[in-house]
């Protein structure tokens, strides 16, 4: 592993209803983490559409934009920075359902691949499936694999993910209180 630069963006968690509002502040926060040098960057769970869904298909309710119209938007941040960026969003994956997901994209604005939470928490289990896999992603600079918020309560996650090679571990989070979202975003140095 060597060093580099790590974006943690730090997003108020909207409502379903102001989608559009969560999608600007990402894409906000997503310049400022490539403005500042970051080599990854992750985005809290479910920043998109929401974390509160309250129906089992965000993406078909007015002001929502399209899963993949939003994941291209993602792609081309990546693209545009040169960054790593694991993004918290609800992904639809056939038949209606749902994970609570983390997108992967390249620094050339590939999807390289999503991890979908596999502790779903209190009423995670309304929306969305239980993820199965644990994947881990190799970098220039580490392998790094994503958990998503109580998955961290769960050793075994992160077991998994050091046993496919992980020598960081992301963890996605949607912390809701406003105090803990004031400040937009954040960098840190990685080091070994």
């Amino acid at each position: 592993m060597k060093p580099f630069r790590v974006g943690l963006c730090q997003l108020e968690a909207h409502d379903l209803e102001d989608a559009e509002t969560a999608l600007q502040e990402i894409l906000q926060a997503l310049d400022e983490a490539g403005e500042a040098g970051a080599q990854l960057v992750g985005i809290p769970e479910c920043s998109y559409p929401a974390y509160y869904l309250r129906d089992s298909d965000p993406y078909a309710r007015p002001g929502v934009r399209p899963f993949e119209e939003v994941s291209a938007l993602l792609a081309a941040k990546a693209r545009k920075h040169g960054y790593w960026l694991a993004a918290g969003i609800a992904r639809p994956f056939g038949d209606g359902k749902l994970a609570n997901s983390a997108l992967i994209f390249d620094p050339n604005g590939e999807c390289r691949g999503h991890y979908d939470k596999s502790f779903l928490w209190h009423f995670d289990s309304n929306w969305f499936e239980r993820g199965t896999s644990f994947p881990v992603w190799e970098t220039e600079f580490a392998n790094f694999g994503v958990l998503i918020c109580a998955d961290g309560r769960q050793p075994e996650v992160a077991r998994s993910l050091v046993l496919n090679g992980a020598e960081v571990i992301l963890d996605l989070t949607a912390w809701c209180p406003r105090a803990l979202t004031q400040r937009r975003f954040r960098t840190r140095n990685a080091n070994t």
